[in-house]
């Protein structure tokens, strides 16, 4: 027999946030090609990556993603259906202006080395 699925959250499920080591590309090779065009929370991922070198993997999440990538910028709104890929050496938080959510970086300490 199957194992049954959990219930779906209740209410409506704005973003997903995905946090792992360099280790977690290999998970988000399976679940974000796997996202239907018609998923509609944004995704934020944040991996821990050397700090020194520009990140490849808005680039390579493009090419095998249906729905948008892109690395995340100051100030970018959130839309949704959308992956959102924090740049090395940053961190990654969400702020809400008039008009909606709103994508903030800093550059604070890291958190537990990271």
């Amino acid at each position: 027999m199957p194992t049954p699925r959990p219930a779906p959250p209740a209410g409506r499920v704005d973003a997903i946030v995905i946090g792992a080591s360099a280790g977690g590309v290999d998970a988000l090779t399976q679940i974000l090609p796997a996202l239907p065009t018609s998923f509609r929370p944004a995704v934020l991922v944040v991996l821990h990556l050397p700090r020194r070198l520009p990140s490849l993997l808005p680039e390579v999440f493009t090419a095998r993603c249906t729905l948008p990538v892109h690395e995340a910028a100051d100030k970018q709104p959130v839309q949704p259906g959308t992956i959102y890929f924090a740049p090395p050496n940053y961190h990654l938080l969400v702020d809400r202006d008039a008009k909606g959510p709103l994508l903030a970086l800093s550059m604070d300490a890291p958190a537990h080395f990271s």
